[in-house]
């Protein structure tokens, strides 16, 4: 190698400050890495021209100016098909986070991805084949996007959190706690955070308010201790407080519901059997409001064999639902 392509030993730590500085995303010419490093432009230019035939070291021009940057996807292998739908799904999900600064970055993210492809032409139009369909969305948002910020921040730091939140009974109280998974579940933001001495808990973020960040920190628990698929793993959806018993329930849906049944799943311990009149529906988990409200959808076409009591609660809440659309429909108010 020549003499202009080499600034030689004594000086490679210079070398290694300007590709630290390509590597950061910053881009250099000859003037600005003479500035960089506080040296004359014709020494700046061989430490630039050293750099040109390492990985990634992009040669380019703009007006008069060569200028140099680092690719990093030259780098990377070349992602497969499942990441580029992965990235896809991925990105589906920023519906959830419109008007915050998650959004773009999630749909940022996958064009990263489908940028280092080497096969782009067969990934073309590939946000419109794979994607997650949003119902609703969180509500909270954008005007929480700040409070979300502070929450996300608290989960990567592992800091306690303090918030204000308001339970389902509408009682508000103040809570502390780690701040452990940040999870989507039917379409809503939940916060999964464990106060002193409490089993983890979700948090639903459209009821926490004015979230700190506090500058106390807590080692995040190993997977031992915490592993948010074995927490859910006995839940029909949320709730995951021990005071719902986990039972098998035994289902009969009408004959209707087989082809249904037969190719859908509601939870991993569930079985299916045919039986006469219909198909019967056996779920080992956590029965919770959500489960019977799931219950309750089927309508007349489902009936609860066992347990007992769960049989007796649902028959309640169906004559109550029967007593409601018995009464005289209200008179429609007049509209001014």
């Amino acid at each position: 190698m020549s003499a202009s392509k080499n600034p030689g030993s004594g000086t490679i730590d210079k070398t290694v400050r300007l590709m630290a500085d390509l590597m950061q995303g910053k881009t250099h010419t000859r003037a600005t890495a003479a500035a960089a490093l506080g040296i004359e432009g014709p020494a700046a230019f061989n430490h630039l021209e050293a750099l040109r035939a390492l990985p990634g070291v992009k040669v380019g021009r703009t007006g008069r100016s060569q200028t140099y940057r680092f690719d990093r996807t030259a780098i990377l292998d070349p992602p497969t098909a499942a990441d580029a739908i992965a990235a896809c799904f991925g990105a589906s999900l920023g519906s959830l986070f419109r008007g915050t600064n998650y959004d773009p970055g999630m749909a940022n993210a996958r064009n990263l991805v489908l940028r280092q492809s080497r096969r782009a032409e067969r990934f073309h139009d590939i946000e419109r084949k794979f994607l997650f369909l949003g119902r609703g969305g969180e509500l909270s948002l954008p005007e929480a996007g700040g409070e979300l910020d502070e929450v996300i921040d608290a989960l990567l730091d592992d800091c306690w959190l303090a918030f204000g939140y308001t339970d389902f009974g509408n009682v508000e109280r103040q809570v502390e706690a780690m701040p452990l998974s940040l999870a989507v579940y039917d379409h809503q933001l939940y916060l999964v955070a464990q106060e002193a001495d409490r089993a983890p808990h979700p948090f639903r973020f459209a009821r926490i308010r004015k979230p700190d960040a506090t500058p106390r920190g807590f080692q995040y628990p190993g997977k031992v201790q915490y592993n948010p698929e074995q927490l859910f793993g006995d839940s029909f959806g949320i709730f995951i407080d021990e005071k719902y018993p986990c039972v098998t329930i035994r289902l009969r849906l009408a004959p209707r519901w087989s082809t249904h049944v037969n190719s859908h799943c509601w939870h991993r311990s569930q079985k299916v059997t045919g039986v006469q009149g219909g198909v019967l529906l056996s779920i080992k988990l956590r029965v919770c409001p959500e489960v019977e409200a799931w219950i309750l959808g089927f309508g007349a076409d489902a009936e609860v064999l066992e347990p007992t009591w769960l049989r007796d609660k649902i028959a309640d809440q169906a004559q109550r639902l029967a007593e409601v659309y018995t009464r005289p429909t209200p008179a429609p108010s007049s509209s001014t």
